[in-house]
Order: C-alpha cells, then sequence, then structure tokens
C-alpha cells in the first residue's frame, strides 16, 4: 500500500514551513535510518548541506514587533519559537502570532492556522478559525494558503458522490502554482496524473511533480518516488523511487517514511533490511501516524527484524486505532487472549495521556 500527504510539524515547522528532521532513529541497535542518498537530484543533495541563515538582530526585531509592525512579529514568534530568544516561552510566540494575524499579515495567518488545526504551544485547537485564517490570506494572495486552502477543500470532496467538481480546488491549486509554490505545483500534478478536474495526462502529471521535488518539498518528493516506483507517467524505476523516499522522510513527512519502510520490508527497489524496514515505521510511529503504527505492531507481533513482543505489538495496535486506523483495535483484541494481566496494564499504562505517545522501539536481533 501507497501512503500520501502525511507530514507532521512542529511548532517551529510550522511558521518554517517544514518539519523536524528525522535521523538516526534505530530500530534496532546501532541501525540508523538513511538519510539523503542513492540517486537523488543534485538539487536535493544540496539543499541537505545549505548553510543556517545567521540570527537577525533581537533588539531591533523586539522594538519593531512592540511598535506593531506586523512582519517583524511573526520573525520574532519564530526565533521564540526556535528558543532564540531568551528567557521567552512558546506562549510569547503564540501571542507575537496572534497579533500579527490579526492585523491581516498574510504569512501570520498561515502560520497560526496552522498552530489552530492541532492546537499547539499554547494555542488551543479550532479548525474553524483555522480555515477562516487560511482562507483570508488565500484571497490576499498569499501562495502557501492558497495551495493549504486547496488542500481542505480536496479534503471536503467525497469520492464516491456522483456529481464530484475539483473546481474550486483546482482554481486555488492552479493560483499557487502560478507563484511557483511547490505543493501546489505537486497537487496540480496529481490531479493531472489522475485526471480529476480535466483531462488525465500523467506524463506532464509528472513533469509538475517533478518540478516541485526539485525544490525539496516534502510531499512532492514522496509522490515522486510514487510515480517512479509505479512507473506513472515515467518509466518505472523502483530504485531511484528509494532516494526520493528518503529526502522525503528526511524532512519529516510520515506517508514516506511508511513509503520506504515498506521497501525495506518487501524488498522493493532495494535488497530486504528488516531492520532497516523497522527503523521507518518507528520514525512515523513516534510522530503518531496510525498506519505506522499498525505496521510497527505488525513486527513485534511477528518478530520481523527483532524478538517477538506482544506486549509492544499491542501498544502500537491501539495506537493505530486512537489514530484512525480501525485495522489496530481488530489486531489488538485478535492479541489480547493471549496477554496476561500484568501484560495489559502495561499496554493501558502505554496508553495514559501523560505526554506525547512515543513508539517502542525494539533492542533488535
Amino acid at each position: 500500500m501507497i501512503f500520501r500527504s502525511a507530514l507532521p510539524v512542529s511548532a517551529l515547522g510550522l511558521i518554517l514551513g517544514g518539519s523536524p528532521v528525522i535521523s538516526g532513529l534505530a530500530f534496532g541497535q546501532g541501525t540508523p535510518l538513511p538519510g539523503l542518498s542513492q540517486k537523488l537530484p543534485r538539487s536535493e543533495k544540496t539543499l541537505a548541506s545549505a548553510p543556517a541563515n545567521p540570527l537577525p538582530d533581537i533588539p531591533a526585531l523586539q522594538k519593531a514587533a512592540a511598535s506593531g509592525d506586523a512582519a517583524a512579529q511573526l520573525a520574532l514568534a519564530n526565533l521564540v519559537f526556535s528558543g532564540s530568544v531568551k528567557d521567552a516561552k512558546p506562549e510569547d510566540g503564540a501571542a507575537l502570532l496572534e497579533k500579527s494575524a490579526v492585523a491581516g499579515h498574510a504569512p501570520a495567518q498561515y502560520a497560526l492556522a496552522r498552530f489552530l488545526q492541532s492546537g499547539v504551544a499554547g494555542v488551543k485547537a479550532d479548525p474553524e478559525r483555522a480555515k477562516f485564517l487560511i482562507q483570508q490570506a488565500a484571497e490576499s494572495g498569499h501562495a502557501p494558503s492558497q495551495a493549504a486552502y486547496g488542500a481542505l477543500l480536496m479534503e471536503q470532496i467525497d469520492p464516491k458522490a456522483r456529481d464530484v467538481s475539483f473546481a474550486e480546488p483546482l482554481q486555488w491549486f492552479r493560483k499557487a502554482a502560478d507563484q511557483a509554490e511547490p505543493g501546489a505545483m505537486c497537487r496540480l500534478g496529481m490531479m493531472l496524473a489522475a485526471g480529476q478536474g480535466m483531462e488525465a495526462d500523467p506524463v506532464a502529471g509528472w513533469k509538475l511533480i517533478a518540478k516541485a521535488a526539485q525544490t525539496g518539498h516534502p510531499l512532492a518528493l514522496n509522490e515522486a518516488g510514487i510515480s517512479l516506483q509505479q512507473g506513472r507517467g515515467v518509466e518505472k524505476d523502483p530504485t531511484a523511487a528509494i532516494g526520493y523516499f528518503h529526502a522525503a522522510a528526511d524532512l519529516g513527512n510520515t506517508a514516506a517514511m511508511v513509503n520506504l519502510g515498506n521497501c525495506y520490508r518487501g524488498g522493493v527497489g532495494i535488497p530486504p533490511d528488516l531492520s532497516k524496514a523497522g527503523a521507518a515505521f518507528a520514525a512515523a510511529a513516534k510522530a503518531n501516524f496510525g498506519p505506522a503504527q499498525l505496521l510497527l505492531g505488525e513486527m513485534f507481533e511477528r518478530g520481523e527484524g527483532t524478538a517477538a513482543n506482544p506486549v509492544n505489538a499491542a501498544i502500537n495496535y491501539r495506537r493505530a486505532a486512537a489514530n484512525g486506523v480501525p485495522a489496530g483495535m481488530e489486531r489488538f483484541e485478535a492479541l489480547k487472549p493471549g496477554l496476561s494481566k500484568i501484560a495489559l496494564k502495561e499496554v493501558e499504562d502505554a496508553m495514559r495521556p501523560a505526554g506525547p505517545p512515543s513508539a517502542p522501539v525494539p533492542s533488535g536481533k
């Protein structure tokens, strides 16, 4: 099974437009999750080693933000979330972000909306307000918001409905793509390849996806890997697909982590390696991606790449179910009769909301 469009984001990543790099996570002892490698376009390799931008003048930003400069408020909030402002708390960054968004600064509206979607950094989740802010920013011409608003509209479409219209999301993706927004270019390529709202043209769709992937956009990198693996609009090349999955996974795309894990597990485009498969699944499971938790549970239950551990399997199945994967509860119920009372208590304890859930990582065999 191929996975698409899953990108976990941290508080900092919401503003910067990326997410934490996943590297060095191990399924077994000393088995790293590989980084950028294997047939990556040169621009993507260069992207991985790009020097960090120097910090701006924080006192000057603070002065400008206090005077009501919305762009300065956003920039300062960014620094607060990165831990670069001494004694500042995430709530301080959220307050700055709120001021900037209320002032009508489109990038701040977009960033705040992303916080509101999940409820982080002291911001209470409010999906309806998030959608409103994204729409506002999109209507002002902010390309990332146009792409995000198009994605929200796509989520509302029922593919089983008799009369499905892709006109509205397509309109927003085109507006954003006209500004070279890579996520929108990728989405347009996906729709073009599938014939959603237009005549299907997989070759033209691939060209758009590949162009977006050259920017290092995680969604596009994962989608390019899928296209190469399946030979959709481009010559089939499962080996080349691995490099794209690696790149997207390193940028925090959980769908790519699972796709990469499945390649290692099944030996698709690369020699089978169950330890590396487990590492990829564990990385996505730690980011709370339900399908990864289900797959990791399978590996623990069957002892693939590690010693069999029914407790860790049960924990991952329960977490998968909690994250919208019904098969997780089915697998847990099938496993439950074989678990002792002590083991079941361990599973229940692991499910208590004592903080962000983390996927157990096996010792390796």
